[in-house]
């Protein structure tokens, strides 16, 4: 279960995939992903537990350590509530 994620917001999830995607963050994810485009029109994968990571760390200022959560359906599920399009890989 992701701790406190009812209390983690749309625009922290939000801010949190620009963060990620302006720092080009590789993503290590290997079943699905996030698609980001940059505006030189590259699009890059991210991690979904890595924005939900950052997105802790963006509301509550601590990040959150993957092995604190599970990915797949709960962190995919978590995501789509935020309006984040999820696909796989």
């Amino acid at each position: 279960m992701i701790p406190n994620r009812k209390a983690i917001s749309t625009d922290s999830v939000q801010v949190a995939i620009q963060r990620l995607g302006k720092a080009a963050c590789k993503s290590n994810a290997t079943k699905y992903t996030v698609k980001f485009h940059q505006l030189s029109g590259e699009t890059l994968d991210l991690a979904p537990k890595q924005i939900v990571s950052m997105a802790h760390l963006v509301e509550f200022n601590e990040p959150l350590p993957h092995s604190r959560f599970s990915g797949g359906y709960e962190t995919n599920n978590f995501l789509r509530r935020h309006g984040v399009e999820v696909t796989t890989l």
